[in-house]
């Protein structure tokens, strides 16, 4: 008997995030762009509506989406040396990824739940960003977590800079301070919908400790 994965649908996680509803599937690519490094508990990929469960070193490509069950992680390694954990019960969508020299340009979005990236350094990358609920994070060489929940977004820099500014959706018209904030290593922000993202701020010990324990592999 098949297994049936538990599953939300796209339309309403990017619709009521303000994301891109569609992740669009071409022609399929030569070689993924990602591979299944680390996995803890169940996860799957979704491929233009169609569910299969993932294994250690499955290939993934731009257009796929990632989830995770209750207590379950997985890190993707990617074709540049940048790395994805995808946390429990989270939700991620591979939009664009194109480490050609000539573009360099990356785009992950993180529909709900957890995610850790590390960004790899073999690449001049013109653009790498991933986008939360009410949140852009983008940098060119960090580490961070990212966090998307009912309240808002939570950006917490590991290592590096990170750029955060908000998604504004429904006609919201900026406001001072809106263009964003730069985040060191140890600080964090939170961006409620359609406001400025809060003040940089080192987080305490079990703020930080518990965002990062779901976001740690052996």
């Amino acid at each position: 008997m098949s297994r049936r994965y538990p599953r939300r649908s796209a339309l309403q996680l990017a619709g009521a995030a303000g994301l891109v509803a569609v992740l669009p599937r071409t022609a399929p690519a030569e070689e993924p762009t990602c591979r299944v490094l680390q996995l803890v508990g169940e996860a799957w990929r979704d491929v233009g509506g169609t569910q299969s469960p993932l294994a250690l070193g499955d290939g993934l490509s731009a257009g796929d989406r990632v989830g995770t069950g209750s207590d379950s992680k997985v890190k993707l390694l990617f074709v540049d040396g940048s790395a994805l954990i995808v946390g429990p019960e989270s939700e991620v969508g591979v939009a664009i990824f194109d480490p050609q020299p000539k573009e360099g340009v990356a785009l992950f979005l993180l529909l709900v739940g957890t995610l850790r990236v590390s960004v790899g350094d073999s690449v001049s990358w013109q653009s790498y960003e991933v986008q939360g609920g009410t949140a852009v994070a983008s940098v060119r060489a960090t580490e961070w977590a990212m966090q998307v929940d009912a309240k808002g977004t939570a950006v917490l820099c590991v290592d590096g800079a990170v750029h955060v500014r908000p998604r504004l959706t429904g006609g919201t018209t900026p406001e001072p301070g809106m263009e964003g904030v730069v985040l060191q290593p140890g600080e964090g922000t939170d961006v409620a919908p359609n406001t400025a993202p809060t003040p940089p701020k080192t987080w305490g010990a079990a703020r930080r400790d518990k965002l990062l324990a779901l976001l740690t592999l052996p």
